[in-house]
């Protein structure tokens, strides 16, 4: 069991960081791109944050194999690349890994009607992914 936050698709973890440089948070990050995770591994040295933050490699779909819980579950910018065909295994992945009581804190662009979108958005930023 951890307590602290859960970053779903950190990026290059600016959110964490500022997290537990004001609050003084626990947290760890999740993201699928290598470079990311190294990007945030060198900002946490700098910020002289080792043992308050950490990054992993790791699909959210595998946070519920880990074991681990969290108080606080973050997910900025994830549920467009989820695709609609996948919210409910996302909001039970995320059920599963809090604590109970916890606080689910998702954030996503979203419009008034369900379109296609840009074809260079859908190929670049969202690949798979709809705009709400």
């Amino acid at each position: 069991m951890i307590s602290g936050t859960i970053f779903i698709n950190c990026g290059w973890g600016f959110l964490l960081i500022e997290a537990a440089k004001k609050y003084n948070i626990k947290g760890m990050g999740i993201t699928l791109s290598k470079e990311q995770k190294k990007k945030f591994e060198e900002r946490i040295a700098e910020e002289g944050l080792e043992g308050r933050l950490s990054v992993e490699l790791m699909d959210y779909r595998d946070l519920p194999k880990s074991g681990r819980k969290f108080d606080r579950v973050v997910s900025v910018g994830m549920l467009e690349h989820v695709g609609r065909d996948n919210y409910d295994l996302f909001m039970r992945c995320v059920k599963e890994m809090m604590q109970p009581g916890g606080l689910f804190l998702l954030h996503y662009i979203s419009a008034l009607q369900e379109h296609p979108g840009d074809a260079w958005i859908k190929k670049y930023i969202f690949p798979g992914g709809v705009i709400q």
